[in-house]
């Protein structure tokens, strides 16, 4: 007894199962790309609209107060007034913060952190 070849419409299903997989694992990649890509939440950012409203900038902390050069202090904590007194007295920008986390980080590098300006 032969069996009959199965027809497009046998295969149908399996055919429209196949799809639906594809579409839906599609759906997933685009998803996490766009959470990939996604702007961090609100409450990491603080927006600046006396100066420019369409800039954002970091909420930095100051760090507590451990031995660390002057100049770098300022920086970290954005005392500009500190910061413009040391380098009018010669300070030198090279002097790095020692904490370990911090991997040397110049008063410049901690200024560029917070967003602040000359």
């Amino acid at each position: 007894m032969e069996h009959p070849t199965p027809t497009l419409l046998d295969r149908l299903p399996g055919v429209v199962w196949f799809f639906v997989g594809m579409l839906l694992a599609g759906a997933i990649v685009a998803l996490l790309l766009v959470l990939a890509h996604a702007e961090p939440p609100a409450e990491h950012t603080t927006a600046t609209p006396a100066r420019a409203p369409q800039v954002t900038v970091a909420m930095v902390r100051c760090p507590p107060r451990i031995s660390r050069p002057s100049l770098v202090d300022a920086a970290a904590c954005g005392d500009r007034e500190t910061l413009h007194a040391r380098l009018a007295a010669g300070a030198d920008v090279d002097q790095t913060d020692a904490r370990p986390e911090m991997h040397g980080r110049t008063a410049l590098h901690h200024a560029v952190q917070r967003g602040d300006e000359a």
